[in-house]
Formats: C-alpha cells, sequence, structure tokens
C-alpha cells in the first residue's frame, strides 16, 4: 500500500505538477530528464529513492493522449492505450530512432496507414487505429487509464498491484490443504509471493551488480528462472517418474505451473503423488542456490536427483499411504 502512495508522488512529477515539492524534486534530481526512465543513486535520499521505485506502478496505467503528437516519442514514451505495456511492438527490421508521433501522421491529420504498417506489427497497428484520429489541437497529456475519469488515484494504483497477486488467492486454499510437509507449503507460499530473496528481487529495492542465476549463470535470476527454466532445474523435473517439465521460451509463471500440476488428474495421474515430488524438487532447488551463494558449493544435480528420490519415496510413506510410483534410475 505504500507504493500505491509513493507512486503518487510519481504521478504529480510525471505530470508536471508545480507544487513545491515537485519543483524541488525536479531541480535537485530530474534536471530535465524524462522520470520514466531516470535512474536513482546510491546517494539519493530514501524517499527519492521510494519513489522513483513506485514509477513501475505508474507504467500499469500511465499513458499519453495524443493530440498532436509532438510531445510524445513513438519509442519511449507509452501512448497506445488499447495495447498491453501501451509501447508499440516494432517490426523486425525497423530502427528505433528518436521520432515523435506526430510524424506517423498524413498532412490531412489522420494516421499515415502504410507508414504505420512499415513501423509496427499488425497488432500495434489495430490497437492505434482503434483509439481513433489525433484531434490535433492542443498538446499531449498524460492519461491514468484505469480510472475512466483518466485522473490517477491511488486505491486503482493499489488494485493494480493486488491484481497482480491474485494468482496466489486461487492457488492458496489447495496449498494449505495439500499433503506435503509444512515448511514446503511455507516455501511454495514465498515463491508465489515472490517474498524469496532472489536476486531480481533484491534489486527492486538495492541497486546490485549481479542479478544472474548462481546456477547457471546464463538468465536474470527471477523466481520463474530459478525454479522453472534454469538448466540445472530443467534437469531435475525432467528426472521426475512422470517426464513432466515446464516449457521454456513460454512466459510460463510459477503458479501457471502449479495450478497445471494440479489439473493432471484429469490425464490419469494423482496429483497427490506429482505434487510431493514438485516440492521437494523446489525444496533442493533452493538449497543448491543457497549452497552456490553462501558456501561456494558446485551444485551436483546427480546427488541431488537421488536425494529427491529417496526423499520422495520416504515421504510418500508416511504423507501419501499408498505405494509410490517407480522412481527413474538416475
Amino acid at each position: 500500500m505504500n507504493l500505491a502512495f509513493l507512486a503518487k508522488w510519481s504521478w504529480n512529477l510525471l505530470t508536471g505538477s508545480q507544487s513545491l515539492c515537485c519543483k524541488i524534486l525536479r531541480a535537485k534530481y530530474l534536471r530535465g530528464k524524462d522520470f520514466l526512465h531516470c535512474k536513482y543513486k546510491d546517494s539519493d535520499s530514501w524517499f527519492w529513492k521510494n519513489v522513483v521505485k513506485a514509477s513501475d506502478i505508474l507504467r500499469k496505467g500511465a499513458c499519453k493522449r495524443v493530440v498532436d503528437g509532438r510531445d510524445t516519442s513513438i519509442w519511449r514514451d507509452p501512448w497506445i492505450p488499447h495495447l498491453k505495456g501501451f509501447v508499440p511492438k516494432p517490426n523486425r527490421s525497423v530502427a528505433m530512432d528518436n521520432h515523435c508521433v506526430a510524424d506517423l501522421l498524413s498532412p490531412t491529420g489522420g494516421w499515415d496507414i502504410p507508414k504505420l504498417k512499415s513501423l509496427f506489427d499488425q497488432e500495434t497497428v489495430l490497437a492505434i487505429l482503434k483509439n481513433g484520429t489525433p484531434l490535433g489541437l492542443g498538446k499531449d497529456s498524460w492519461l491514468w487509464t484505469l480510472e475512466s475519469n483518466g485522473r490517477f488515484s491511488s486505491k486503482s494504483a493499489y488494485l493494480s498491484q493486488a491484481l497482480e497477486r491474485a494468482p496466489q488467492c486461487i492457488v492458496a486454499p489447495a496449498l494449505w490443504n495439500s499433503n506435503i510437509m509444512e515448511r514446503h507449503k511455507v516455501l511454495w507460499w514465498c515463491i508465489l509471493s515472490q517474498a524469496l530473496p532472489v536476486r531480481a528481487v533484491i534489486k527492486r529495492r538495492f541497486q546490485i551488480e549481479d542479478t544472474s542465476c548462481p546456477l547457471c549463470g546464463m538468465g536474470e535470476e527471477t523466481m520463474e528462472h530459478l525454479f522453472l527454466t534454469c538448466d540445472v532445474a530443467m534437469h531435475l523435473w525432467r528426472a521426475s517418474p512422470w517426464g513432466i517439465f515446464p516449457v521454456c521460451d513460454t512466459g510460463i509463471r510459477v503458479w501457471n505451473w502449479v495450478k497445471f500440476i494440479w489439473s493432471l488428474n484429469r490425464r490419469g495421474l494423482r496429483v497427490e503423488d506429482v505434487f510431493l515430488y514438485a516440492s521437494l524438487v523446489v525444496d533442493n532447488i533452493w538449497r543448491l542456490r543457497n549452497d552456490v551463494v553462501h558456501n561456494n558449493c558446485p551444485p551436483n544435480v546427480l546427488k541431488c536427483i537421488d536425494h529427491i528420490c529417496s526423499s520422495f519415496a520416504e515421504a510418500h510413506t508416511s504423507l501419501l499411504p499408498s505405494p509410490p510410483p517407480p522412481v527413474k534410475d538416475s
């Protein structure tokens, strides 16, 4: 909720408020720079750092209302209200220059359709046309798309954050009632709540140099990368008795993966078995990760698979009193 309130300050700076506080902040920190793309320094005040962090909330609803297009950058500014993210998607061969939206208008005032098609993909072109033709009289201004009146409110900013957490509400009852160890329930909840201190999460609060995955060193260490798409994680998932694993490059989220596991009863699998195994996998991934970060121990995938299999057989006996499925040899 605090970030939603701080986003009000971000909105005032973005829209050019002439309050004394905004004038001081602009003079001291922005100095003519674009607020949405500015970054804070370690030496900046606590208040300014958090105002800048709150700008992430603005990106969920702040969009330029194009009137004449002269004050709106084609590639840097969000200006397409009917497109997710509000920023146009280019064709592959297009160079992203610093032209303004006014350059996309024909001499008669309407959109230059051939130019739009040459610059943007079809989805972007349709979204631009859906918004109608700019009036051409007046200057471009900022619009808050999460309110019908176009004005920013802390309430709608807070709700935009709450909607991101909605998947947790969907999986929560089944999670807490599942037949897995209590600490695994807490671990799942921390993963779904983005509460584990992976490097991408730490980066939102502090400036850190290295955000790469400590296990594979390939991508940024987000929850999805660490637990689903990291090479080490993929080896552990593929070793499951059922041969199920997340598909990379599909934008899969952890809660999508959990819901997929819970839907496997439709395919004739015993969900309780699969989810117990999955819980052991994420637990071992987190242990491997911490051993690398804190103890400088390289990950031993084969040893980890053996440990997961033996732990699964042991936990299955106490938590799910029925014969466990055959476990693959590592």
